[in-house]
């Protein structure tokens, strides 16, 4: 089953840390699959929702780095 058919009848998803790096980072094992998610976030074919916690999770390599 790819990608397409298994988003075929959801139109909320839960987005957490990994997905978020992967995709910022273009982790060329999931990028793939985290781009065409993305994708139907941007086209607003897919309502995505995430926590705070997701937010803090993804700024800690950059702020540990002083890339903030």
């Amino acid at each position: 089953m790819n990608i397409e058919e298994s988003l075929q009848d959801i139109t909320h998803l839960f987005i957490d840390t990994a997905p978020v790096i992967y995709y910022v980072e273009q982790n060329p094992r999931y990028l793939e699959i985290a781009r065409a998610v993305f994708n139907y976030i941007r086209e607003g074919t897919l309502i995505a929702v995430t926590s705070p916690i997701t937010l803090s999770e993804c700024l800690v390599r950059p702020y540990s780095l002083g890339q903030t």
